[in-house]
């Protein structure tokens, strides 16, 4: 597999080896040709200018060298100038003898001119570049500051902030891990490239013995880090070139989040004092983001379990409202089959019987509600999806309803329709709660119409009732586990506001949409499937 990282260090090194002349050289050929353009003006100018006036034209030479160049091909070009000027213009000509002793003067008047102003120009110079850095890394490090701010998805954060030091310290790659959460081991924040895996897992071992001792390697003399990296017997000698670069570990208030990696610079060349700091800095940025991740995790886990302990407050509360009328039911009916001398006739026993079945029967029902919408938000009941005839189902749900409820059901199915992949199971169980609800809410000896009809590429199940309604505004507030409207609250109806969560629940996981709305008299709760 190919070393990404080893490939690169080489390929740098030999490209730094072939630029090696071209930047040490270069400048002070620029400087000698600088003068030599000099010198040839005065030649073709000689008759004109006095030889002490040479140096007039040489000074302005030494100057630009050295803004553009530098203080040595400043130097350079002084000293290229008091040979030109001694070789061409001061008696004996072409010769570096000189007999009178005041040219000899002004040879070292203009030699330490030339010098003190390259000085100057180049000390200028480089304030000037040192004030563009500083201006670089004041706007760098600003930037930073507001992407590490203002973006809140950390998978895009972490990339941003290792695509600048990469484009800043002039880097091929940057890798950042955090230390995982429960257990050994790091965790990569940002995707290496594709066939690096074995330079990977050398450049893991180096970053967790970072994060492990919480020092930095790489920065400052490389001999040391890997002289220690050596001696820790961590890598190999002959490995070493795959683990070159700089390791930073991301410290908040002295706790380890992680480390950054800063693969060595393309030109070969050693990190710069500006590199250095920006890495520490954008180092501490994406530490501050991983602390900021972590308790975003923290508060969302305090925001599950506080809902988790509203959640349980309000079952319990659903538990102990809800179960203790059937319960008083079934105790009260129970008791009185229960005593000896009690006379029953077989009507009466009957009747009794058929209480607490009925009650038994209400809290199975409830007991399943709760049990299916848990396991349905939970995942753990996924829908077990097969070819359905949405009549049939329906068919299915009237079985499950009471004679007396199910002789008060029309159903209208228009002909043709297609069949639908579903659970049959779930869609069973949504329609019967469905039709539950209708009989519920509807009066005593009120229609209940089912309409199933295509509409474009979905089929519709609409389940009306003749009621009072759904109150205005709670529309969509049905479908809140628990949630029953202060009308219902008050009548003598019972419910747990779970059926009609249930219900969306199921169609949710089939891709499908349940609308609730008022049809006066009445209401209807619409079921909306994909045609596959």
């Amino acid at each position: 597999m190919t070393n990404i990282f080893a490939k690169t260090v080489a390929t740098s090194g030999v490209a730094a080896g072939r630029r090696w002349w071209m930047t040490l050289w270069w400048p002070y050929v620029w400087a000698l040709a600088g003068v030599g353009a000099a010198t040839l003006c005065l030649w073709m100018l000689r008759g004109d200018f006095d030889k002490g006036q040479a140096s007039l034209l040489y000074l302005p030479v030494v100057v630009v060298c050295a803004v553009r160049l530098g203080f040595g091909p400043a130097i350079g070009a002084a000293v290229f100038s008091f040979v030109a000027w001694n070789f061409f213009f001061l008696p004996p000509y072409f010769t570096l003898l000189v007999h009178d002793y005041r040219d000899w003067l002004s040879l070292v008047i203009f030699l330490a001119a030339a010098v003190t102003t390259a000085k100057l120009a180049s000390d200028a110079r480089e304030q000037a570049e040192q004030a563009r850095r500083r201006e670089t890394e004041i706007r760098t490090l600003y930037e930073a500051s507001q992407e590490a701010s203002q973006e809140v998805d950390a998978r895009r954060l972490f990339p941003l902030l290792a695509g600048q030091v990469e484009q800043l310290c002039r880097s091929p790659r940057c890798l950042m891990f955090a230390v995982a959460d429960g257990g050994p081991g790091l965790e990569l924040l940002v995707e290496p490239p594709a066939d690096s895996s074995l330079t990977l897992a050398a450049i893991t071992t180096v970053a967790e013995e970072s994060v492990k001792k919480g020092q930095e390697f790489g920065l400052g003399p490389t001999d040391l880090w890997a002289k220690a990296i050596i001696e820790s017997q961590l890598i190999r000698r002959e490995d070493m070139g795959m683990v070159r670069g700089a390791y930073v570990p991301m410290l908040v208030l002295g706790r380890r989040m992680g480390v950054v990696y800063v693969a060595p610079r393309n030109d070969g060349k050693a990190f710069t004092d500006l590199d250095e700091r920006i890495i520490r800095t954008l180092a501490n940025h994406a530490a501050v983001a991983l602390a900021r991740r972590q308790l975003s995790e923290q508060a969302a886990q305090a925001d599950a379990l506080r809902e988790a302990d509203a959640l349980k407050d309000r079952i319990l509360s659903l538990a102990s409202h809800e179960m203790r009328t059937p319960l008083a039911a079934i105790k009260a009916a129970a008791t009185g089959l229960l005593q000896a001398d009690a006379e029953y006739a077989d009507a009466d026993r009957r009747d009794a019987l058929g209480s607490i079945a009925k009650e038994v029967d209400r809290l199975a029902n409830l007991v399943a509600n709760m049990l299916d919408l848990s396991r349905l938000e939970a995942g753990s009941w996924k829908p077990q999806r097969d070819w359905c005839d949405v009549a049939e189902v329906v068919g299915t749900a009237l079985d499950r309803l009471d004679e007396s409820a199910s002789a008060r059901v029309e159903v209208r199915a228009a002909d043709g329709l297609p069949l639908v992949r579903a659970d049959y199971t779930q869609l069973a169980l949504a329609l019967t709660n469905l039709l539950t609800n209708a009989v519920k809410y509807g009066p005593e000896d009120g229609v209940i119409v089912v309409d199933v009809a295509k509409h474009g590429d979905r089929i519709e199940i609409a389940v009306r009732d003749f009621g009072e309604g759904i109150q205005r505004g709670d529309e969509a507030r049905v479908f809140e586990r628990f949630y029953r409207s202060p009308r219902h609250r008050a009548s003598t109806i019972h419910g747990t506001g779970l059926g009609l969560s249930l219900v969306q629940a199921i169609v949710t996981a089939h891709g499908g949409d349940i609308i609730a709305r008022n049809a006066e008299p009445g209401a209807v709760f619409t079921v909306s499937l994909p045609v596959d």
